[in-house]
């Protein structure tokens, strides 16, 4: 970007300076000019590509995470079920989110307390991991539209 500016800068003091200064000079000039933008402008796409590509990225991380609490939780179901084999998933997904559930187990009921707690840890992470593919379902949206605006202006999608 700063070569642009400095030939953009130089290019009228050249022509000045010199009284022989030549046509074939300026167009020289203005073609390494051109160039340089052309390059700075593919690093920009560059830089959006790799923007897009971190994000998609990253939401692939989140949608894994998603699925290693839901693995967390039927395995703490797994273990739910040596004390109460009537439990199920959903059951216990509800009895772990709220302490008030007739089902949720007493103070006594240490190992019971534990499962639930690992339960609503799962379940805690899973509403986090949903949260930060929200966030990057968006930035990827205006990555890509970014993108578009820069090939438009290119004059076309290569």
């Amino acid at each position: 970007m700063t070569r642009i500016l400095v030939l953009a800068l130089l290019l009228p003091c050249a022509a000045f300076a010199a009284p022989d200064f030549q046509i074939e000079k300026i167009k020289s000039l203005t073609l390494a000019a051109q160039h340089v933008g052309e390059d700075s402008r593919d690093q920009a796409l560059a830089a959006l590509y790799n923007r897009l590509f971190a994000l998609q990225d990253l939401k692939r991380d989140a949608e894994i995470g998603i699925e290693i609490a839901e693995l967390r939780i039927d395995d703490a179901v797994l273990e739910y079920k040596r004390f109460n084999r009537w439990m199920d998933k959903e059951k216990l997904k509800e009895v772990s989110q709220d302490p008030q559930h007739r089902d949720y187990p007493n103070i006594t009921e240490k190992t019971k307390l534990a499962l639930v707690g690992a339960v609503r840890s799962a379940l805690r992470e899973q509403k986090i991991s949903s949260l930060k593919i929200a966030r990057y379902d968006q930035d990827i949206t205006a990555t890509e539209r970014m993108i578009e605006k820069h090939l438009a202006s290119r004059g076309g999608n290569s």
